[in-house]
């Protein structure tokens, strides 16, 4: 659990500081390409090494993220990372930008949406779901789709802590419930 306070901290912090000077779009880029380093396989083999110490460590990532490097991050995000790195939360990173991204998207007025179904669904289906459940939600809505093939049918709805089951496989273990009581 004090992962989770962790994270929801680094990530308001970051956001608020983002919000304040209009840059989401910026953090939300830095952060995504500090991940990509982060998840080579050769820098987390050096991060989690326990003989290194934390100044080669960030050495190492300051030969990635310095101005001029590969990866060139402000100075902002790279002192984020330090910090993270100094704190032992360097792992937190990609959970940090998805807090941090949903904080926008709520700003935006956005909320995801994870629809799962048995078949894939065509652009105009796609649509369809977006704008009824955007009208209901009154929100705009981002649609992550997933495709389940052992639901049989219908869709599984998760529109943040709510779930909604209306698949064939829901519906037939409710009938056996049912049918045997």
């Amino acid at each position: 659990m004090p992962e989770h306070r962790a994270t929801k901290r680094y990530a308001d912090a970051i956001y608020q500081l983002a919000k304040d000077k209009g840059e989401e779009s910026l953090w939300d880029d830095e952060l995504g390409k500090a991940l990509v380093v982060l998840h080579t396989s050769k820098v987390s083999q050096i991060l989690s090494h326990p003989k290194l110490d934390l100044a080669k460590k960030w050495d190492v990532l300051e030969s990635f993220f310095g101005e001029g490097k590969t990866v060139a991050l402000r100075r902002e995000t790279r002192n984020l990372l330090k910090l993270l790195l100094q704190n032992k939360k360097i792992s937190l990173v990609a959970v940090i930008r998805e807090r941090f991204q949903a904080s926008w998207e709520q700003d935006l007025g956005v909320v995801s949406i994870q629809l799962t179904t048995a078949i894939p669904l065509t652009p105009a289906e796609q649509e369809t779901v977006k704008t009824t459940l955007g009208a209901s939600l009154r929100k705009t809505i981002r649609l992550d789709l997933s495709v389940d093939p052992s639901i049989f049918g219908g869709a599984i709805i998760q529109i943040e802590d709510r779930l909604i089951d209306g698949s064939l496989r829901e519906k037939v273990r409710h009938m056996r419930e049912t049918l045997v009581a």
